[in-house]
Formats: structure tokens, C-alpha cells, sequence
């Protein structure tokens, strides 16, 4: 079976990733800069993060529009431009979930200091 990503999304088959296990790391945030800021760390030598859902989101109460880039580290995986009132969810079945590469955290890099709130489930496995 290839070990390759698939095309902007990262998916890999689950025979490459191990057994998921029966539960998610829930977090939660806001950001309210024009910055990159990482949502999880990186998780060190020998460890990578598996993302089962994230979930961004303008609230209505902003007054523009912010692009949100979902970075593995400093490579850009997904961009999308948001409103007020606006967000976009990924939510990944079991064996197609974001596979990162090693010791990478998860980043979200925004364009303007309208509030972007976030969500993300996640968990960390050892890499064989």
C-alpha cells in the first residue's frame, strides 16, 4: 500500500496510520490576530497528530472577512475565505483522517484580526 498523500487533504488508508483509537482529544479556541497560530503543537520525535474533525468560524458579529489557511506546520493544506457568520468544517470517516507528517503541529494562519473561532478533535500516535 503507497505511503504517499493524497492531493490537499493528506488522507491516508487506514492500513497505513494503525488502529485509531476509541477516542478524540476535543479543543477549542479563538483567534483574534493576523498570525500564524498553532492550535496543537508539534507532539516530538517519534509522534504525529491525527485530526478527525476541525471546524472554523467567523462570528457574526465581525465586521469583514478573514482568510483562514489550515497549515501542517509551514506547508498549506487548505484555504478558505470566511465572513461574518461564516465557517467551514472537516470531518474525517475512521481510515481518512488528516495524517500529519512527524512532529508537525497543526497551525492556523489568519489575514485580519477578525475573530476566528475554532474546533478541533484530534489524537497523537506513535509513528512505526
Amino acid at each position: 500500500m503507497s505511503d504517499s498523500y493524497a492531493p490537499t487533504h493528506g488522507i491516508k488508508p487506514a492500513a497505513t496510520i494503525g488502529i485509531r483509537p476509541n477516542f478524540e482529544t476535543p479543543l477549542k479556541g479563538a483567534i483574534e490576530a493576523a498570525d500564524d497560530t498553532s492550535i496543537i503543537a508539534a507532539p516530538g520525535a517519534g509522534k504525529r497528530i491525527v485530526v478527525q474533525y476541525l471546524k472554523t468560524r467567523c462570528p457574526s458579529s465581525n465586521s469583514g472577512e478573514n482568510t483562514v489557511t489550515v497549515k501542517w506546520g509551514s506547508t498549506g493544506i487548505e484555504e478558505n475565505t470566511l465572513a461574518a457568520g461564516e465557517g467551514i468544517a472537516f470531518s474525517f470517516e475512521s481510515g481518512y483522517e488528516w495524517v500529519l507528517p512527524a512532529n508537525t503541529a497543526l497551525v492556523l494562519t489568519t489575514s485580519s484580526a477578525e475573530k476566528v473561532e475554532w474546533s478541533v478533535r484530534y489524537w497523537i500516535e506513535r509513528v512505526a
